[in-house]
This record gives structure tokens, sequence and C-alpha cells, in this order.
């Protein structure tokens, strides 16, 4: 019945939906695994560049190589039985490139010393909570199998020859202590002493030169069949990707995201966002359902005559760690724009926290009440003027400068009621960008939605 009723919805119709089908590609139904297996398939037939990205998430699912457990490998499986069918009806070229470009996008976006930084990090909280060393030492079993492969790129050879005898010293204390014979303790401090010399040496790390962290995009990754990341249209032609820029700038924020510009068939060169230690198939999600706010908010006259719609970009997940999103230009996030009008005008970037600073050592644990009593003490130590300033000096004429204002209020205003249906929340200056010719209001970075926030510990 349920094969039945798919099978008579045009293909078509389910395009904008291909996250969420996938999604549902194993569960604990046959009858509905089998539906979603048979649709899937039909998708294919027609329309396989619009799966690839997709399935190849569910192949890069732990890519870390921490446990993976039976939903993700049953998850992969159904994956991987979709990927072959879509090898028999329009062979394996495509299948092949869809593969290599995400396996090795994801080692662009998260570099061994950043990868094993952030599990140690991850396994000490874990060994602090129950205090099993087995568990630590099952994270780390599986992490150690990546310094043994033979198909290292020439940073994950220089990481191997820095750290990887420190790194098997260290984890053979915690399989020790794993077996009752050492105290975890031991490893710790040795685990410790690797932890600082990996912030430290991540932090210096502003650019990366492709051939260095993945030459296979080099030496493959040149005039493939499969479409560039959210270029993909229906009854349109779309670019494929010609070549990757071999240099990426690696951004200063806390999870150095990369900038990366990948040149596609049509000769424009698209540009990305590569994020690391983020899974944005949530992201993906909320720029869809943020597609049909725009569909309403168009549909009706006064909300279309004010352009009052919601600036959408491309998000591409590759793995439940790593994704792609497409790059906005021309936009700065409100974060740089005050700290440059500040910087103007010798004012400190910091001076609201440095008053609340002074009165208090633990504002999250103040009462609501004294927390207000900060803050409005805070707000009176500058102007608040910061945007209305940068608006005015960056405008040539008057005419620009009231255009610019009125988008920016109404692109604020939209997006921030429907921020509150969404349950959206991490709203601060460095998750907000204004584009500089239309002052349009530009959010990023959906991974606290549906009031997540409110209930976290």
């Amino acid at each position: 019945m349920v094969s039945k009723g798919l099978s008579s919805i045009s293909v078509h119709v389910w395009l904008s939906v291909v996250p969420q089908i996938i999604a549902r590609i194993h569960t604990s139904s046959r009858q509905i695994t089998e539906a979603v297996h048979h649709l899937l398939v039909s998708i294919a037939k027609s329309h396989p560049q619009a799966l690839l990205y997709t399935l190849n998430v569910n192949n890069n699912v732990h890519s870390s190589g921490t446990s993976i457990t039976a939903d993700m490998a049953n998850r992969r499986d159904a994956g991987q039985r979709i990927l072959a069918r879509v090898v028999d009806m329009h062979g394996s070229e495509l299948v092949d490139e869809a593969r290599m470009v995400c396996q090795e996008l994801n080692r662009c976006a998260v570099l061994w010393s950043e990868l094993w930084a952030d599990e140690l990090l991850k396994v000490h909280g874990q060994w602090e909570a129950d205090g099993d060393a087995k568990k630590v030492w099952a994270s780390l079993e599986q992490l150690l199998s990546l310094l043994d492969s033979t198909d290292k790129t020439a940073a994950e050879e220089s990481f191997e020859e820095q750290f990887g005898e420190q790194l098997r010293e260290a984890a053979n204390l915690v399989y020790e202590a794993s077996q009752g014979r050492k105290d975890i303790q031991e490893a710790w401090s040795v685990f410790d002493s690797i932890l600082q010399s990996m912030e430290a040496q991540n932090k210096t790390i502003t650019s990366l030169v492709m051939d260095f962290v993945s030459p296979k995009l080099v030496e493959r990754g040149q005039n493939l069949s499969l479409v560039v990341p959210g270029q993909y249209a229906e009854g349109k032609v779309y670019p494929r990707i010609a070549k990757f820029i071999h240099d990426m700038k690696v951004m200063s924020s806390k999870q150095k995201p990369r900038q990366i510009a990948i040149v596609g068939s049509d000769g424009h060169k698209y540009k990305f966002l590569l994020k690391g230690h983020e899974d944005l198939r949530q992201d993906e999600r909320v720029m869809q359902l943020l597609g049909l706010v725009n569909t309403v908010l168009e549909a009706y006259p006064e909300t279309k005559r004010r352009d009052c719609t919601v600036q959408l970009y491309s998000v591409t997940p590759l793995g439940d760690n790593a994704g792609l999103v497409g790059w906005v230009d021309h936009c700065d996030t409100l974060h740089a724009i005050i700290r440059k009008n500040r910087n103007t005008h010798n004012i400190s970037v910091y001076s609201e926290m440095n008053v609340i600073n002074e009165m208090t050592d633990d504002y999250a644990k103040l009462m609501v009440g004294q927390q207000r009593e900060c803050f409005e003490a805070s707000q009176d130590v500058t102007d608040g003027m910061d945007i209305a300033r940068h608006c005015w000096t960056h405008a040539p004429n008057a005419e620009v400068w009231l255009d610019r204002r009125t988008t920016y209020v109404r692109t604020l205003a939209c997006m921030s009621m429907v921020g509150h249906i969404l349950g959206l929340g991490d709203r601060h200056p460095l998750n907000l960008m204004m584009h500089a010719s239309s002052g349009r209001i530009v959010h990023i970075d959906f991974g606290d939605c549906f009031e997540v926030a409110m209930t976290r510990e």
C-alpha cells in the first residue's frame, strides 16, 4: 500500500526533501525501509546527482574512528545498497567521484592534530564522568588505527612522525589501566603534554595547501562529472567540478573553518566555508524550512513588496563532523563591524564585558534580577550606535543610507520572528552578518534550534 502510494507521486516532488527521505533509510519497520529504498532508487534513475552527497554522509559518520553503533552500521549498509543501484544505472565513475570528494573534504576539514585534540578532551571528560578505563581504551583504539593506515597524506605523515610514538606510549598505559595493571593517571600526564603541543600548533594554522592535506583532490579532483555542492537544479544546466583551488584560508574562530573555492565547468568560482567539528545536517534542514518560509512571504503582497525574505545559502553535510556552507560574498559579522568602528574611535570591543566582569566573578550564577542589573550597567559605557555609525559612514549618499537602513530593519525583524518560531538560540554578533551593499541581515549557524538551549545543562 505504501509503495503503491509513493509510486503514484511524480519523482520531482521528492527532490526538495531528499535529506529527510535518506534520514529514514533504515527503520525498525521493514515495510517502510523497503518503501524508502524503492523511492530512492526511482529518484536515482533520473536524478543521481541529487542523492550522492547526502548518501555519502552515512559513509563518513564517525569518520574520526570512534565507535560505530549498530544503527549507524545499518544506515551505512542501506546507503551502500542505494549507491550500488546507482552504479548499475549510471556506472561507477560518478559514485566513485562523490565518495572521493566527500572523504577528502572531511580530511581537509579536520586535520589529525585537531581530531586528536578534540577526541582527547572528549575521552578525558568521559573518564571523569564514569571512571571507566575500558571505555577510554575503546575510544582510543579506534583512533590509533588511523596512525597505522597506509594511505597517509603529507600532513598525516608529519603528525605521525611528531606525535605517533608518544600517543602509542600513552595509549598503551590506558590499555594497561583497563586491565587493572596501571594507574590511568600516568597516561593522562603524557596526554596532557601532547595536547598542549597540539593545541599550540593548531592555533598557528592560518592557511593550508591542498597538496599537503589532500593530494587526491589535486590529482583526481579535476574535470569531474560530479555537480558542484549545492548547485544541482532539476531541468537546468548545472555546473560540475572542474577543479579545486589549491590554497585554503583558515579562519580565526574557535573551530578553525576553512575558506575553499571550487571552479565549476561554467568557469565560475564557487566559494564555501568548510566547517569541521560540526554536524551540519540540522543546518541543512533549517535552510530547507527557511526556503518554505520565503515561499509564504513571497506569496503575500505586503511582505513581497517590502522584500521581507530570509537570505538563503547552500548547506552540504559531508558527515557527522564536517560540511560545506555556501559563501555569501560582501558580508561581515556584526562583531567585526562593531570592532572596526570601535577601533576607529579607540573604544574597546569588550567595554560592556569588562563592566560585567568588574561587578561579578560568575555572571551565569547570578539571579535573573542581578543579571539584569549588570547588563543595564554595561550598556551605560557605550552609546550603542556602532552599527548606525557604520551604515552612515559607509553610504555614498543619504538615499543609499536610507535604503540600507530600511533593509537592515526589515530583514532583522523578519528573521527575529522566524527565529522565535523555530526556537533559534545562540544569536550573538558572530552569528549575524550584514551585507555591505544592501544592509541585509544574514543569519548563520543553526545548531541551537527548537529551544534546545533552554534544556541544556
